[in-house]
């Protein structure tokens, strides 16, 4: 269930004191003082009430109004809260992390509910604390950055666990983590490069100060030697995802003493603009240079070449979350025990877009 939307929190609240019995013995009040009781518009609540109506919670008579109805067998699942960001760069991150979760907590006999951070941040402290309590939430699946955020979810009482986050980024927080590979994911890739015999790497990264997010100019160029790599035949462009700039700068290697016999790109999203440049250089995949992606987008085996990939397991990610979270007794509140910090699962999928030289 999605917590962004009204109706659904509405609902969550008044199903959660129905089960508490606040309403035992009374009615609701008519729907147009009712709704600006609770500060809704009355379209909202009368939504919320079908809801309620459809689990058998309520008698609506046009008489004797709307009579909330606590039944005893009606017992309230416990729940995880997904709380993600609005608008994600990857959606099939976020996507395949929520379903994982999902798979996880249903043979648990539990549920996850969904907030966008947006939506979460709109709530005061005391609205989020009564939320989760009344949706009798274990924990909470983090996938979003923010110092507000962080506060408000310490301020729960809940365990939390950061989901696809920059490894020891929760530390501080005191939230259990599962980190994006990193460092051993990229080193794999580049490895796989040098075991088909390619010396001449293009790395197509980020204009940040550290590669991939982890590594510095001087640990790359440390990296590239351990492999056997020259770092001046082993270039590093950092540059945004941009058709116009990755050809100025792939044309200029390309008429090179050395060009490039391989391309390894920041992620599966780069993978597209480099084949439409290499189309327009007259450069094939892999005849001419092969090209790597990394992150395993859903769609990376869709183009043509297929594309090597490092893929990294979503889903199991969000099985994982919920396994930290129901195993949370063991860590949560114990000063004596750090949270468990661990990695996101990934593999290499070897496909068409790479060849041996």
């Amino acid at each position: 269930m999605d917590l962004s939307q009204i109706k659904n929190r509405l609902y969550i609240r008044l199903r959660g004191e129905i089960a508490a019995g606040k309403w035992n013995g009374k009615i609701f009040p008519p729907e147009r003082e009712f709704s600006s009781k609770l500060g809704v518009s009355r379209n909202t609540l009368r939504k919320a009430l079908d809801m309620l109506e459809s689990e058998g919670l309520l008698q609506r008579d046009n008489i004797s109004g709307t009579t909330p109805i606590r039944g005893k067998d009606k017992k309230i699942p416990e729940s995880f809260l997904f709380c993600s960001y609005a608008s994600p760069s990857a959606p099939h991150v976020q996507e395949s992390i929520l379903r994982g979760a999902e798979k996880a907590a249903d043979a648990l006999q539990m549920t996850v509910d969904t907030c966008y951070v947006n939506k979460l941040l709109e709530l005061s402290q005391k609205e989020l604390n009564e939320l989760l309590t009344a949706n009798r939430c274990r924990g909470i699946i983090l996938m979003s950055w923010g110092e507000v955020l962080y506060e408000m979810l310490q301020n729960t009482g809940l365990p939390v666990v950061f989901t696809y986050c920059y490894a020891g980024e929760s530390r501080r927080l005191k939230f259990a983590e599962i980190s994006r590979p990193g460092e051993e994911a990229w080193q794999d890739a580049l490895s796989c490069l040098v075991e088909y015999g390619h010396k001449r790497i293009v790395t197509l990264t980020l204009p940040k100060d550290v590669i991939r997010e982890v590594f510095s100019d001087d640990e790359y160029n440390f990296l590239l030697q351990k492999l056997g790599l020259e770092p001046e035949c082993n270039p590093v462009i950092k540059c945004n995802m941009n058709d116009h700039v990755i050809r100025g700068h792939l044309e200029k290697l390309f008429n090179s003493p050395n060009p490039p016999d391989a391309i390894l790109c920041y992620s599966d999203y780069w993978a597209l603009p480099v084949y439409r440049v290499l189309h327009q250089l007259k450069k094939r995949v892999p005849e001419d240079v092969s090209v790597m992606g990394y992150c395993g987008a859903l769609d990376s085996n869709f183009i043509s070449p297929e594309l090597t990939t490092v893929v990294v397991d979503y889903e199991k990610v969000g099985k994982m979350a919920v396994e930290v979270l129901n195993d949370s007794a063991s860590w949560f509140g114990n000063k004596k025990t750090e949270p468990p910090a661990l990695k996101a699962p990934y593999a290499l999928a070897m496909r068409e877009s790479i060849t041996r030289r």
